[in-house]
């Protein structure tokens, strides 16, 4: 009895002593991960100061109010009937907001982004405009200025280039108020706004277009789209697609503008995947046996843009 008693008492001290080094050496992991935190004092001071947060709110605010400016100066041509016409709208909305930012960024040294980044971070270079430079010291009558410090202009750093800000605070006002707000609202500062959704096809739906190549029509070209009824002895494979070969660029450049030969001039008219459909196209120079464009019906969330040389 005596023997188990040794043992087990032996036993307790071992776990102790077990325990107190294992807690001596999470003591030490605590000791190394917290010494950043310690030497990043001011850094913490700085983000429990309830300023810090109003400033940083009221930057925000000042680009949000910034952004909207720029969409109702836009908003004329966006609105505009010609520009609707002849141009794609959501091709070239983000061309006229780019371009709107730049003047604004460019013309006023308004790098939003650099601005944000040195309040979050106090280290962060940011280039100082004519408005924000701190006044000339005032001359006194009767006495000479006083020269500058030596080295003062010895140190003297180059002003930071900030091009990549000033790009990202282009990007940043081209993205409008409704980028703005979204990061407010990230940031708890607004509540959730009741948004259109956004246009998406369903299991039932699919997009198709018809440009027309015209060669030997003449005159206007009539696109009909009807519904029909399926012929018991057809089998009427779900059409997906129809790949071009076009060039990308050539494809992009094309996708800007509204085009004239195009049904619709841009975008997709939307049809459904239960339904079948007759694709013809009708005018004076174009033959009977060329005026099918398709028959049949298309697959779920099928974008099809057709192209028919007549």
């Amino acid at each position: 009895m005596y023997e188990l008693h040794n043992n087990e008492t032996g036993r307790d001290r071992v776990r102790q002593c077990t325990r107190l080094l294992l807690l001596a050496v999470i003591v030490a992991v605590l000791a190394i991960l917290a010494e950043p935190v310690f030497a990043a004092e001011d850094t913490q001071k700085t983000l429990s100061d309830l300023s810090y947060y109003n400033k940083l709110f009221g930057t925000l605010i000042g680009a949000l109010v910034v952004a909207t400016i720029l969409e109702s100066a836009l908003a004329v041509i966006f609105n505009w009937r010609v520009y609707m016409i002849v141009l794609n709208g959501r091709a070239w909305k983000t061309v006229f907001m780019v371009v709107g930012a730049w003047i604004i960024v460019a013309q006023f040294d308004y790098d939003i982004v650099g601005k944000i980044l040195a309040q979050v971070e106090p280290g962060t270079p940011v280039v100082q405009t004519a408005a924000e430079a701190p006044p000339a010291a005032a001359a006194v009558p009767g006495q000479q200025p006083a020269p500058a410090p030596a080295v003062a202009a010895a140190a003297a750093p180059e002003e930071p280039d900030n091009f990549g800000s000033a790009l990202l605070s282009v990007l940043f006002l081209a993205g409008g108020s409704a980028g703005v707000h979204n990061l407010l609202r990230q940031f708890g500062y607004r509540s959730p706004l009741q948004e259109l959704p956004e246009e998406r096809l369903d299991e039932t739906e699919a997009w198709i277009s018809v440009n027309v190549v015209r060669k030997n029509a003449a005159g206007p070209v009539e696109v009909h789209i009807e519904e029909i009824k399926p012929d018991p002895d057809k089998v009427y494979p779900p059409l997906a697609t129809v790949l071009d070969d076009t060039h990308v660029l050539k494809r992009a450049w094309q996708t800007m503008w509204a085009r004239p030969m195009r049904y619709p001039p841009y975008g997709g008219r939307t049809v459904r995947t239960n339904k079948y459909y007759r694709i013809r196209v009708t005018g004076n120079g174009i033959a009977d046996k060329d005026q099918t464009v398709f028959e049949g019906r298309f697959a779920s969330r099928a974008v099809v843009d057709f192209i028919k040389t007549v």
